[in-house]
Parts: structure tokens; C-alpha cells; sequence
């Protein structure tokens, strides 16, 4: 196959030799079409974990593995998802197919605290999905539309980032049940964000861009930063100096307990 495309892209050869190689691409390309994605599933803890594997009737491709191991959701060979439970005797017998989505499912991720799903498809949604009701394929809403496809979802403990593969990447900050509230949406100046990640520690979201190949960083705490600006400063801006960055916002003290020029403020 890897020969083929190399010929092709080579431009060199015979009109019939290029002729020939063009309908041998094609007849790959339609195996390919019709080839049907398998979900199996191994046991690492058997004695030969590389044994008889587990087939998952209709699973489709695997698309997302919770935190605990406890859940596998794939896309389905109907495009309708499937979740699978990893978790007891009866392990990957029985999926709960997950009725929403009018077409395949393109990303999707679990919550860290192993409450919820998040599934972006094709059809231009995002949606929500309570793994903690007792029917989870009824439990779904739409938490977003887009006027084009998802590129990545991801989890953090207190945020849940959303992004299409066009131009917008919201940012969902965490109900204390763990459901996403409101959102913000990024800066990101028309780059389309195609990967991204959150640091252990919550204070990072690391996004990156296919249209630049461009790696970004996002504070979530920015009052730390602020701290550590104000530690490194050891001072407030200057009244010329906050109306150089901040024209026309009405002046504040960014380092509570400093002046300008780094002596401690007086209460009077």
C-alpha cells in the first residue's frame, strides 16, 4: 500500500503504469470502507494474557476507558456508542447503547470522579450522559452545538474543555456534582485545537493546534500567578505603568499589602 501511494505522489512512470497503479488505490480504498472495527478485550491478569481474547458483539472502535477501569465506551458498528462494563462476572456480556447522537461518535471522556461522560460526534453535538442514573442511555442533554464537528474533550478535576474542529474550544468550569455549569470560551484566534490535557493539579490546561503546530499553556488559577508576579515585583504598578498596560480600567492594586514602591501599605 505504502508502494502504491509512493508511486502516485512520485508523479514518474508510464500513463497506463500510473493508470494501473490508481485502480490498484482504489480497490484498496474500498476494502477499507467495508472493513468492520473490532473491540476485544484482554485479561492481563490471566496466567496468558495474550490467550483467547474477548470479542465485543457490534462494539465498534474502543473510544474512552474510565479512571477506575470500570467502564469502556466504543463507537458501535451502527454508529450508536456502546458503554461496557469491565466490572464484575459478566464482564463486557450486556452494553448499555447510548441513544442521542444522530450520527458516530468522534471523542470522548470520563470524569475524573467517575460521574460522567462527555461524547462529541459527528453530528455536531456534544453531550452529557449521568453514569450514576439508573437509566444512563436516558440521561443525556446537550451541552453544546457547534457548527462543525469535535475535535477533543477532556476532563480535569474542577474543569471540562470542549473543542470543535474549526475554531472554538469552550472551557466548562465544575458544578460541585461534577457537571459542567458555564463556560468561557478561549482565545484561540482561529487555530483549530486538536489535542489537549490538564495537569494533575488542576492549574494547567495544555492545548494543542493543528493548523500551527503550536503547543499553548492556560493558567486556571491565575491568582497564583499573581502571587508569585507580586513575590518576584515586590511591588505594585505605578499609576504610568497600569495606564500603559490597562488604558482606561480604573487603577487597583494587583499585590494587596505593597505600593508602588514595594514598602508595605499603611491602613490609616
Amino acid at each position: 500500500m505504502r508502494e502504491i501511494e509512493k508511486g502516485l505522489r512520485s508523479g514518474k512512470g508510464e500513463p497506463n503504469e500510473r493508470l494501473g497503479l490508481q485502480r490498484e488505490q482504489q480497490a484498496l480504498d474500498q476494502k477499507k470502507a467495508q472493513m468492520v472495527p473490532v473491540t476485544t478485550l484482554l485479561d492481563l491478569t490471566a496466567k496468558d494474557p495474550s490467550g483467547p481474547a474477548r470479542v465485543l458483539n457490534n462494539g465498534g472502535k474502543p473510544m474512552a476507558l474510565s479512571g477506575d477501569s470500570r467502564w469502556l465506551l466504543s463507537t458501535g458498528t451502527d454508529d450508536v456508542p456502546r458503554l461496557w462494563t469491565l466490572a464484575g462476572p459478566n464482564v463486557g456480556a450486556r452494553p448499555i447503547e447510548l441513544h442521542g447522537h444522530d450520527k458516530a461518535v468522534e471523542t470522548a471522556a470520563f470524569s475524573r470522579d467517575k460521574h460522567w461522560l462527555v461524547t462529541g460526534s459527528y453530528d455536531d453535538t456534544v453531550r452529557l450522559w449521568n453514569l450514576n442514573a439508573k437509566d444512563i442511555s436516558a440521561s443525556s442533554k446537550v451541552l453544546m452545538r457547534y457548527k462543525a464537528g469535535f475535535s477533543t474533550v477532556a476532563f480535569a478535576n474542577d474543569w471540562l474543555l470542549t473543542a470543535n474542529s474549526s475554531d472554538a474550544a469552550h472551557l466548562w468550569k465544575l458544578s460541585e456534582d461534577g457537571s459542567p455549569t458555564q463556560s468561557i470560551l478561549l482565545p484561540v484566534d482561529g487555530n483549530h485545537v486538536w489535542g489537549a490535557a490538564f495537569s494533575d493539579d488542576g492549574r494547567w490546561l495544555i492545548t494543542r493546534s493543528h493548523d500551527t503546530s503550536t503547543v499553548s499553556t492556560w493558567a486556571l488559577k491565575p491568582d497564583l500567578l499573581i502571587e508569585l508576579a507580586c513575590r518576584a515585583a515586590g511591588r505594585n504598578f505605578t499609576q504610568d505603568e497600569w495606564q500603559g498596560f490597562f488604558a482606561g480600567q480604573p487603577y487597583r492594586k494587583a499585590c494587596p499589602g505593597l505600593d508602588a514602591r514595594g514598602q508595605a501599605a499603611v491602613s490609616h
